[in-house]
């Protein structure tokens, strides 16, 4: 019997109010009306009169509620996996660096879409007055491009033209400044290019011949033998590897990549790097 609490009932048998379905029946309850153990063990778990929740004096298991009648599979089984979270984060921040990537990219090729329609745009004269006023029209970022693409126009005709422009103009003003710059730009361009052109002449010649082998493997070493693997070859190779990978020639530049990659075991750094002199001031 539980001692010093336990509500007291007169009927012979009734239910609890609120709990329908818990019946205490006259063996349940001592001549007195107390709720005898067997009684409580009824009410276990359940609310008394006082608000305490029933319990037995000596309770040997906890109560705890299971889910396990699922005769249609309703439920499907899950089985906690390790790291799960951690996965799963990862592959979002995945998802979301290759999204980022993708615009950065197609950001790119928008400006470079941009830029190529901007550069086409543009009507080439090839008239020294038309060509002078051209090039200072251009903007700094694309004066070396737009001297590259009328390279052939720089000819001693335009540099007359442009020296003639400069005497002629009011001393120390805007105008004379701008021609006396264009013309030191482009004098120093076109030593420039010229010194590049015939230092790259044999390079060219040797990369065709590297490229165009039937056997690149045995070219390579018979050129290495001869001393053809310098930092030129190399520059030029590596050059048009970018060139081709930046055009979307995948195929050609995986095939130059493996030609340059063999060819690297052959090639010696050398100790010091050649230096271009463009002019006595530099």
């Amino acid at each position: 019997r539980r001692s010093g609490s336990g509500p007291r009932f007169d009927d012979e048998a009734f239910q609890i109010v609120g709990i329908p379905g818990v019946e205490i029946t006259p063996e349940l309850r001592s001549q007195d009306g107390t709720v005898l153990a067997e009684g409580l063990d009824v009410l276990k778990g359940t609310l008394l009169d006082d608000g305490q929740v029933a319990q037995l004096e000596t309770e040997d298991e906890e109560l705890s509620l299971e889910l396990a009648w699922d005769p249609e599979k309703l439920i499907p089984d899950v089985v906690p996996e390790e790291g799960i979270i951690e996965r799963r984060m990862a592959e979002r921040e995945l998802e979301q660096k290759k999204a980022k990537e993708e615009e950065e990219r197609a950001e790119r090729e928008r400006l470079r879409a941009e830029l190529e329609e901007f550069r086409n745009s543009r009507t080439i004269p090839s008239e020294p007055r038309l060509l002078l006023q051209y090039l200072l029209d251009t903007e700094i970022n694309e004066l070396e491009f737009e001297m590259t693409r009328v390279r052939p126009s720089l000819t001693p005709e335009f540099f007359a033209h442009v020296k003639e422009q400069v005497v002629d103009s009011t001393p120390e003003s805007e105008r004379r400044e701008q021609l006396e710059g264009m013309l030191q730009a482009t004098q120093d361009f076109v030593t420039f290019m010229d010194a590049n052109v015939k230092a790259l002449a044999a390079p060219a010649d040797r990369l065709k011949k590297m490229l165009t082998s039937k056997n690149p493997r045995e070219t390579i070493a018979e050129m290495a033998g001869n001393g053809e693997i310098d930092q030129q070859l190399m520059a030029l190779l590596f050059a048009n590897i970018d060139m081709a990978a930046k055009s979307g020639n995948d195929r050609a530049a995986m095939f130059m990549e493996k030609i340059h990659a063999y060819a690297m075991k052959f090639y010696e750094m050398p100790t010091e790097q050649p230096k271009v002199v463009l002019n006595k001031e530099a």
